[in-house]
Parts: C-alpha cells; sequence; structure tokens
C-alpha cells in the first residue's frame, strides 16, 4: 500500500491514509495520455484532436513539424485559427460547417490550401470524426489530414494531357477534310479558270464580256490561293527543302515586309550571330513570315513595334509547346514580337485551327496562323506561342539545325 503522512509537529499524532487507489487512477490516466500520444504519432497523417467546439487540444509530431510550431503555441486555440486552415471567409464557414457536424455525430471532410513551414503550398483533405464516449456521446473530434498536392497535380496533368489529345484529334479530323476540300475545290476552280481563259481569248477586245472574264479569273486565283494555304495546313502539299540562312531569307524579305505593315507601325530587325542552318521550303518560308508579319500588324491598333529576331537553342529534353511535343536537338528559330493587343487564354487554344479568327466579318480568313503551323510542321519544326492581354505576342518557329553536306531534297509529304 501506499501511505500518505500526517505529521503534526505540536503533539505525537500522526495520521496514515491510504492512496493506493488514487495513485493507481493518476497512473491509468498518465498511461492513457501516452498510449493517446503514441497512437497519434504512429501515424504519418497530420492529426489533430479537438474538443466539441472545435478548439485543439493535443496534436501530433508530424502536424505540428508540417507548420513548423510546438503544442504549446497552438493548444487552445480554435481550430480555424491555427496554421492547419485557410484563413479565407469561405473557408472558415465550411469548417464551421464541419465542425459543427462532428460535433452532432456526422463524419465530414473539407479541402484546404495552406503552406508548409517552409513556405511551400500543399493541399490537405482533411475528416473530422466524432469521437464518442461511454455513453455514447461526442467528447472529442478528431481531425486528420492528408497531404493531396501530388495526386492534385497528377489528376490536373491528366486532364491536361486529355485536353491536348482531343485537340490533337481535332486538328487532325479538320485537317483531313481542309485537305479532301481543297483538292476537290482546285479542281473545280481548274475548270472555272479553263473556261474563263477560253471565254477571254474568244471575247472581242471591247466586248463587255472581257471585263467579266477577267474578274473571274482573279477571282479563281484568289480561291486558289486559299485551297494552296489549306494544303499547307494539312501537309498535303508537295515542299522542296533546300539548305537555308534564315538571317539571310529574312533580310531579303524585309522590303516587301515593311510596304505589309502600316506606316505607325515601326519594323525591327535583330538578327543573331551564328546562326545554324536549316532545311526549309523557301516558298512556303517566305508565306510563313508573310503571314506572322500580317497576323502581328493586324493585333496593333494604333502605333506600335514588329520586332523579328533570329537564334538557336538546344533542347536537351522533349518539351511541350504551343503546337506540340518538341523532339531534343539543335534548332534555330524566328521570332515575331508585337506590342499588340495580346491574346486571351480561351482564345490561345484556338489560334492554330484554320478558320479560327476574331476579326470582324471580310477582314480575314482565319487560315494565317494554322499556316504557319503547317509550314512548321511540314518542315519538322513546330511553334511556340508567348503572350498575354494587353501585353503583345512573341510567335516562336523553331528549325532543326540542316545536317553537314545536307543537299536540296524534294519531298511530297
Amino acid at each position: 500500500p501506499i501511505l500518505d503522512v500526517e505529521h503534526r509537529f505540536m503533539g505525537t499524532l500522526a495520521m496514515f491514509t491510504d492512496i493506493t487507489e488514487r495513485r493507481a487512477i493518476e497512473e491509468r490516466a498518465l498511461n492513457g495520455e501516452r498510449k493517446t500520444r503514441a497512437l497519434l504519432n504512429m501515424t504519418f497523417g497530420l492529426v489533430e484532436l479537438l474538443s466539441v467546439s472545435g478548439v485543439v487540444l493535443d496534436a501530433n509530431r508530424t502536424s505540428l513539424d508540417f507548420i513548423g510550431r510546438s503544442l504549446d503555441n497552438v493548444k487552445g486555440i480554435a481550430f480555424e485559427d491555427t496554421p492547419w486552415c485557410d484563413h479565407s471567409a469561405e473557408m472558415q464557414e465550411r469548417i464551421h460547417k464541419a465542425i459543427a457536424d462532428a460535433a452532432e455525430g456526422k463524419e465530414t471532410r473539407f479541402e484546404t490550401i495552406i503552406p508548409d513551414a517552409q513556405g511551400r503550398i500543399h493541399a490537405i483533405d482533411f475528416l473530422l470524426r466524432p469521437f464518442r464516449g461511454e455513453t455514447g456521446e461526442v467528447v472529442y473530434i478528431i481531425a486528420e489530414g492528408w497531404d493531396i498536392t501530388d495526386l492534385k497535380e497528377a489528376e490536373e496533368e491528366k486532364t491536361r494531357l486529355h485536353a491536348q489529345l482531343l485537340q490533337a484529334q481535332k486538328m487532325e479530323s479538320i485537317g483531313r477534310l481542309a485537305g479532301g476540300v481543297a483538292h476537290d475545290f482546285n479542281n473545280m476552280l481548274c475548270v472555272i479558270m479553263g473556261h474563263a481563259e477560253l471565254g477571254l481569248s474568244e471575247a472581242p477586245v471591247n466586248s463587255p464580256f472581257a471585263g467579266d472574264f477577267r474578274e473571274i479569273l482573279k477571282t479563281a486565283e484568289k480561291s486558289a490561293q486559299l485551297t494552296r494555304q489549306l494544303l499547307v495546313f494539312a501537309r498535303k502539299q508537295s515542299i522542296h527543302p533546300v539548305i537555308m540562312d534564315l538571317n539571310e531569307s529574312i533580310a531579303n524579305l524585309l522590303g516587301m515586309l515593311r510596304r505589309l505593315v502600316r506606316e505607325n507601325i515601326q519594323l525591327e530587325w535583330v538578327p543573331g550571330s551564328d546562326i545554324w542552318h536549316v532545311l526549309v521550303d523557301p516558298t512556303q518560308f517566305d508565306q510563313l513570315l508573310t503571314n506572322l508579319a500580317v497576323n502581328a500588324r493586324d493585333a496593333i491598333s494604333g502605333t506600335g513595334t514588329i520586332l523579328f529576331s533570329t537564334g538557336n537553342r538546344t533542347l536537351t529534353e522533349p518539351l511541350q509547346f504551343a503546337s506540340g511535343l518538341a523532339s531534343a536537338g539543335e534548332y534555330a528559330y524566328l521570332s515575331v514580337r508585337d506590342s499588340g493587343c495580346g491574346i486571351p487564354p480561351e482564345v490561345m487554344e484556338h489560334i492554330f485551327e484554320p478558320f479560327f479568327t476574331t476579326k470582324e466579318i471580310g477582314k480575314g480568313t482565319g487560315l494565317g496562323l494554322a499556316t504557319v503551323l503547317g509550314v512548321a510542321q511540314q518542315n519538322q519544326g513546330f511553334v511556340d506561342v508567348s503572350s498575354h492581354p494587353g501585353e503583345g505576342s512573341d510567335f516562336a518557329i523553331y528549325f532543326p539545325k540542316a545536317t553537314e553536306g545536307a543537299d536540296r531534297i524534294s519531298d511530297s509529304t
């Protein structure tokens, strides 16, 4: 037995009280607290023990290390006021409801976004579970949180890749349709132009029909240009790549490009040094450069600047760009940067689709950037786009570095 001795100095009375049962109760309570803490620390989750009103009573080591606090820093504080919770008004309301539901005996869960001790942002999934006493009433609430940041990022990546797959499939279907229509339409244009030329040759010089035939030929030729752009997009146009110097090719076109832009737009040219040669169809390159210049011009409503530049870039690993996945390798690139209105995110995902345009009816065909993409892809290159509303756009066209000894190639891809 354990005795508690009371001794009175004045006199000879000594009283002995048996406190064995009380000490046993205290020991059981201490052991229970030790077991509870051991259980709390056995899990890798963020575990907090709350009162039915939502006040923090205890927390495991994992959750304390996560926020970089000691138990004394959070004990006695309302759970929603701790670093484990987002303090936005909307989240506070959700947490209050979750605690109230748990106090009534319901399991509830919510997600919150919080920083860890190092300031890194994490997504945490919390489950609040009621803990009942011997009589069945809720005496505690156990809050258990799990870091789902990696899972959320994986889901977002999966969604992004799925969207890219759907976009690629849609573009492939549009390409097949565009290519088929362009071929058939081109055949019909040949018949129209043939009859118009025949009629023009037989019509008297002063005949009013001569002007009509010339107008038919003029319109048919413009239509033929559209079919050629469609064929480029569909990658069904025969190409004849040659070894090209990007700086030289752009310099030769500067005069024509300056005539394309308005007088209130300044065209700047900054050639890179030691630019690698590329293997590209020169006619298609001229078409690509013209479309990029027109696209940049139309993005500028008043005065502005269009900057042409070139450079080299080595990709050490495959990278995802606006036009798709680019293989590792050495590339020479052409950049066309404008100071225009920029491209909003909801428009960006459609800019390479044929016939998609934000211009007024009659102001554009919607084939400019589709043609740019088609030229890049047909010449084994790719397109990268950087743009923000109000900050202009930067289109970079990458072509693979030509191998040494490469000669003129004729390809009907």
